[in-house]
């Protein structure tokens, strides 16, 4: 029972204390089960990571259950698994109680947001990296855990608490159970992978379950990348809670670790018997394109998304503090929110820097939050009309066509 108890503690300080997702949580665990508690062999888990990184599921989770496995049997990598996992949903179930009162239209939260999604980018570009440099698997070496076999009476008792714990969830959050067991089936080299499949579900107006903004979901997941836990777990916790409360980010999160948990046992005690397999061994050679695929999906949706590209270029503007901007099609590809977050970095300039500023565009929105000095309207190179503020308003009202006509 100590070791139990011991094994719960030392992965929930881990998770609890580890920022930057399952890759760095790894790192902590070898230094921990290997060369603090030598509970492991110095390097064992780092030596495995082909394995855990290759089986579906979190590399937080795949190595938690690695280590309860070997230290303590099926029910150490259920605690273990436990362990890792309750930081995490705890505090990002508080996140997602309060991610609506953040005010994200404020240029300088803006600001931390797209400094955190950069840095995101950066991270998902190293763990590309890694995967693709890292070397293959030695398969000359024994990769699996023995395990006793359960008994009868054990194999019922689970049998019939995981039965009930599949009622529990589909009765009270069918979809998030069916998506979330769908996602930890394919999270493959990790959570990072996940995202372009959390994107389609949950982003857009067409998405099936949620209708997220883009900027909102980027927001999010640089908040997953900056609290404790493995990545896609924090995220599991906060899309559970919108579709179906608090509830559902228990179950959504169960739901994500399940498949882990079934796979990651079930490969680590038979592994040793398939892996002569040709098959088997094709098999996890292909893991890791499809991986390192998906990782690079993933930066693309939000790192090189344009409107990231146009707060960038007004937070710099706000830093530099210079006595005369050009803003040059700013507001060009953006959606309203996007927009009113650049107007709002714009006259935030005005108001501390006092200074010129010019800006060239072919659409009124961005200039509708700000107070307008002159307007002057140019066609083929040569100013054809010169105002006020209130030659925006006539523009708006009637067109370009009305200057052409005279």
């Amino acid at each position: 029972m100590r070791r139990y108890l011991s094994l719960f503690w030392e992965f929930l300080k881990i998770a609890l204390f580890v920022v930057g997702g399952g890759y760095a949580i790894i790192v902590v665990a070898d230094e921990v089960f290997g060369r603090r508690l030598r509970w492991l062999e110095e390097g064992e888990l780092l030596e495995h990571l082909p394995i855990i990184s290759s089986v579906p599921g979190l590399i937080a989770g795949n190595s938690a259950i690695y280590v309860g496995l070997k230290v303590c049997g099926r029910l150490g990598a259920v605690i273990a698994l436990f362990g890792v996992a309750l930081p995490s949903i705890a505090i990002f179930l508080a996140v997602s109680v309060g991610f609506d009162f953040i005010p994200r239209e404020n240029v300088w939260i803006e600001g931390a947001f797209l400094g955190l999604r950069s840095a995101l980018s950066g991270v998902i570009a190293g763990t590309i990296w890694r995967t693709l440099t890292k070397g293959g698997m030695d398969w000359s070496k024994g990769v699996g855990v023995s395990a006793k076999p359960l008994s009868r009476r054990a194999l019922t008792y689970a049998a019939m608490a995981f039965a009930a714990y599949v009622a529990f969830a589909m009765a009270f959050a069918f979809e998030s159970f069916c998506s979330f067991m769908k996602f930890g089936c394919i999270a493959i080299g990790g959570g990072f992978p996940l995202v372009p499949f959390y994107f389609s579900t949950f982003v857009g107006p067409n998405a099936p379950l949620l209708n997220m903004s883009p900027e909102d979901f980027s927001n999010l997941m640089a908040l997953t990348q900056m609290t404790p836990g493995p990545v896609s777990l924090n995220a599991a916790t906060f899309f559970g809670y919108r579709m179906n409360g608090a509830i559902g980010s228990l179950i959504a999160s169960a739901a994500l670790l399940t498949p882990s948990y079934l796979l990651m046992t079930a490969v680590l005690t038979g592994l040793d018997k398939w892996r002569r397999n040709v098959v088997v061994r094709l098999l996890v050679r292909l893991l890791k394109p499809v991986s390192v695929t998906l990782m690079a999906i993933a930066i693309m949706q939000w790192a090189l998304a344009r409107s990231e590209k146009k707060k960038a270029e007004i937070l710099q503007m706000l830093m530099l503090e210079p006595k005369l901007a050009i803003l040059d099609e700013t507001d060009s590809g953006l959606d309203v929110d996007a927009v009113r977050t650049v107007s709002q970095g714009v006259q935030l300039y005005r108001e501390r820097v006092h200074g010129s500023l010019l800006i060239i565009t072919h659409s009124t929105r961005i200039l509708e939050a700000l107070t307008v000095d002159e307007t002057h309207v140019m066609e083929n190179g040569v100013i054809v009309r010169n105002g006020g503020a209130e030659l925006v308003d006539e523009i708006n009202e009637n067109g370009f066509g009305i200057i052409k006509a005279e």
